[in-house]
């Protein structure tokens, strides 16, 4: 339960870098479809779809590290417990 605490700086921190990274490919994407006249006279259409590609696998590269922390601390922050048939709860809630 601590750790899953201690865990949360690093779960805010991790998740605004995602978001940081979703902003950053949204705004060019929309930067280049804005503008998709002039890309495609100056032939530069393909130099930024490789660009872009390269924005989404940095994104996911990113949000895999705050989904691995989601992840972590679902699996640990979670007492063992609480899931367990024989807690009160869960008796109550389904009547055994």
């Amino acid at each position: 339960m601590l750790g899953s605490i201690f865990a949360m700086n690093f779960i805010m921190s991790r998740q605004a870098m995602w978001l940081e990274a979703i902003e950053k490919r949204i705004s060019a994407t929309s930067a280049m479809l804005a503008s998709m006249k002039g890309v495609k006279m100056c032939g530069l259409k393909d130099t930024l779809l490789v660009s872009l590609q390269k924005l989404r696998v940095d994104e996911l590269r990113i949000s895999k590290k705050f989904r691995k922390l989601i992840i972590w601390n679902m699996v640990f922050g979670k007492p063992r417990w609480s899931s367990s048939p024989s807690n009160p709860q869960h008796a109550l809630i389904y009547g055994r």
